[in-house]
Parts: C-alpha cells; structure tokens; sequence
C-alpha cells in the first residue's frame, strides 16, 4: 500500500507474467521526474493467464495510484491471455491514472496497448475480455503537452469484447494529439459511453479508428449515453476530428 518507484535519469522497465502481468494498487505509483533530454523513460509490459476472473495484462487502480512522468516517455503493454470474466489487456479503474506534465520540446508522450483473449474463433466465450478498459471518475490518460496513443485488441468474448472501452466518467485528455485504434472481436472496436466520459484534446488533432468484430451490431466506433469527443482548438489545420 503506498509503495512507489521513482527515477529521475535511469530508465525503468517492468516486466510481469502471472495470473496478473503488472498490477499497481492502493496509491501505489511508476514516477519519472527528470527532466529534459535524458528524463527517465518507463516501459511497462505484462502478461496475464489462466481461468481465474481479473487476469489483467496491466492493471492500475485505486485514487492516486499511477504511472507519472514529466519529460520521460511511458509506454505501456498488456496482454490478457485469461479464459474466465473480467480480463482485460490494460485495464485502469477506480482512479487509476497515467500521466504526463511535461510541456513543449520534451514533454513526455503516452503509448498503451492492450491485447485480450486468446486467438482463435474456437476459443470464442461469454465473458467480458477488452483490450483497453478505463472505467470510473478520476480514472484515465492524461498529458499536458504530449502526444496520447492507445491501441486496443479484443481477440475473442462474446460479451463485452470491445478494443477500447472508456467508461462511467473516465477521461482521455491532452494538450496534444490523442490517437485511438480499436479491434473488437465481437462488438465494438472503440466504445466511450457515460456521463462525463470523454477523449478532449486542447489543441491538437483526434483520430479515432474502430474495427467492430462479428456482431451483426457491432460498428467501428460507438458514442453514447453522454459519452463526449470534444477538440478545444481554433485552427483546422491542428486541431480536427
């Protein structure tokens, strides 16, 4: 509880394969605070199995647990290969956050990707397997002057088997430019849905690319029940949809 790691110049890399791959809980938190051409950058890559429910790649939860950083870049990986409920490939929930405060030429960039289930139609199953989950109010990606990425696999689940699923107020805000790619196996390939939900960017552009999976329902990209996209900016050219 509480525990954290912290660097200013040296690099971090955690890498995780077990029932959960990486899981940073309870005000637990990954901080770069460098500065600058040689800020710490953190890399984060876990791999979670097996048939319990919550095998997730990389899990953040809880108010103030985190992965920080001002200059250095994060990226983050997970892979769920779990055959029960509620396996995701990174999933953030309950105020769990990823965070850059750098500003201009160093400010750090955020790169997730999430991959759920396992591959192969034959393995398909009723259970909930996103490749990206943020769920809950204080809970998302942050940057104030750096680029945001997020790519998001469901491989298979019948049920609740979107690539990115942002939900119930969680957030996706940048300065800068927010990418999202989405590939759901059977439903959606990008889902923002909920009161305050949002992916808003300030300044920079949105792209959002969805791939629905096999649903005769299941589109690209699904906004609803309050979910919001909003670009802040004036000018066209840096700022479009």
């Amino acid at each position: 509880v509480g525990s954290s790691l912290t660097t200013k110049d040296g690099n971090i890399t955690l890498k995780g394969d077990g029932t959960r791959g990486i899981s940073i809980l309870d005000d637990g938190a990954i901080l770069s605070t460098g500065v600058g051409t040689y800020a710490a950058k953190i890399s984060i890559d876990g791999r979670a199995g097996g048939g319990e429910n919550g095998c997730h790649g990389v899990l953040i939860a809880g108010e103030d647990s985190r992965v920080y950083a001002k200059d250095g870049e994060i990226n983050i990986r997970g892979i769920s290969d779990g055959t029960a409920d509620n396996n995701h490939g990174v999933y953030l929930s309950s105020g769990g956050r990823i965070e850059s405060t750098g500003t201009k030429t160093f400010a750090a960039s955020i790169k997730i990707e999430g991959i759920s289930g396992v591959e192969g139609t034959e393995n398909t199953h009723d259970f909930s397997s996103r490749g990206i989950a943020l769920w809950g109010a204080n809970t998302g990606v942050f940057s104030s002057d750096g680029d945001i990425s997020l790519k998001g696999t469901s491989r298979r689940s019948e049920k609740n088997g979107e690539g990115i699923y942002i939900a119930d107020g969680s957030k996706i805000i940048s300065a800068a430019s927010i990418t999202l790619e989405g590939k759901g196996f059977f439903h959606e390939g990008v889902v923002i849905t909920g009161e305050e939900s949002t992916v808003s960017t300030i300044r920079g552009c949105i792209s959002i690319i969805g791939k629905g999976g096999v649903s005769d329902d299941a589109v690209g990209i699904h906004v609803f029940d309050g979910g919001k996209i909003i670009s802040e900016g004036t000018d066209p050219a840096t700022s479009s949809i």
